[in-house]
């Protein structure tokens, strides 16, 4: 799981969070400039025909018809970002600028059929997304429609004036509908221009649409607009920052506290080395523990003390320091000292004769 976590962090879009690996979804080459694109996409309870899915849903439907647009282009800081805009009797903006495909993917599906159709109330929206956008990048809107905007919102001059304001922003604005209730005039009123304009009888028809879309939006010039002078790319991600905001659907990972990229390759590349200093030092740890059992400094309920030898005890005793079990801590490291230097010295002098550590009194006794 960990492992899992460590690659995903060095190759987002390969391993999703229960650690299976995934598929990453096939994406264009980046345009020659940002692209700040915009969705503008109807919602209203039209998009519940033709029955049984209606427009919206299933695989012909308008929502895998925004998440293929979606995958075309390259996302990323200095790439595409999108936002999502959807409107029925109200707008409701689904994704501020984001690049995370995921996030942008999970916008769309949050749409649902029903109510009337306010595109003016869309176009505001996204007028206000635009207010906050990237200074050089490409400004692009797609409006996706099957039909004009319901009476009590306002005749079609009023989408046509709220265009206007969104296109003097320097926006380009293309606009697609689909269906027997949408005209052909109305889109090209709508559109930056008549080219921009495109209508077909179903969502089907107009994803044949996307690859050419793809190429005006890259050959598209940006805004003009005065140059940032000494921009750094870090002030430019700040910049992004600013516009995408802090919330879940901003940046990839989640806000703005992305990691370096660099981080899990170098805790993978140290594991292993952790790993083995760790066991290294449990061992050096063992052994000092086993030392100082031998020197008879362990836990005395873990290893028990032994008995000093014969001679010692009787040459401790004859100096009046009382036994060995009642001497201080220090005159019982001494002892075991003297044992244990004496059982090396017999160790390395076989020759020498049993009762050669024996007192010399009692040689004289004996003698």
């Amino acid at each position: 799981m960990v492992l899992s976590f460590l690659i995903a962090s060095v190759i987002p879009g390969l391993v999703d969070s229960t650690g299976i690996g995934l598929p990453t979804p096939p994406s264009g080459p980046p345009c020659a400039t940002p692209i700040d694109f915009a969705l503008l996409l109807d919602e209203s309870g039209s998009m519940k025909k033709p029955k049984p899915v209606g427009s919206m849903e299933g695989p012909n439907g308008s929502k895998a018809f925004a998440k293929e647009l979606v995958s075309q282009y390259s996302l990323g800081m200095d790439a595409a970002i999108f936002s999502v805009v959807s409107f029925a009797s109200v707008a409701t903006t689904r994704v501020s600028w984001s690049y995370d495909a995921a996030v942008i993917k999970a916008g769309i599906d949050n749409m649902k059929a029903d109510g009337k159709t306010n595109i003016v109330g869309g176009f505001e929206a996204v007028q206000q997304l635009f207010a906050h956008s990237r200074v050089g990048a490409t400004k692009v809107l797609l409006l996706v429609s099957d039909g004009k905007q319901s009476d009590q919102f306002g005749p079609l001059q009023t989408v046509v004036e709220k265009a206007a304001l969104v296109k003097k922003a320097g926006v380009t604005v293309f606009a697609w509908g689909f269906g027997r209730k949408v005209k052909s005039a109305m889109l090209q009123q709508i559109a930056t221009d008549d080219s921009k304009a495109t209508l077909a009888d179903d969502i089907a028809g107009l994803r044949s649409y996307l690859n050419r879309l793809e190429a005006a939006v890259c050959n598209l010039s940006p805004p003009l607009s005065p140059p940032v002078q000494g921009a750094s790319a870090r002030e430019q991600q700040t910049q992004l920052r600013e516009i995408i905001g802090d919330d879940s659907s901003s940046l990839s990972g989640g806000g703005g506290n992305e990691l370096p990229w660099w981080l899990p390759l170098l805790l993978l590349l140290c594991l292993p080395a952790c790993l083995l200093g760790a066991k290294k030092r449990q061992k050096m740890k063992r052994a000092h523990v086993e030392d100082n059992t031998d020197l008879g400094l362990g836990d005395t309920a873990a290893a028990p003390t032994k008995k000093p030898n014969g001679s010692l005890r009787e040459s401790f005793k004859r100096s009046n320091r009382g036994s060995v079990y009642g001497a201080t801590e220090t005159e019982a490291v001494s002892i075991r000292l003297e044992e244990v230097d004496t059982q090396r010295l017999s160790s390395c002098s076989p020759g020498l004769p049993d009762d050669w550590n024996t007192p010399l009194d009692e040689h004289d006794t004996a003698a």
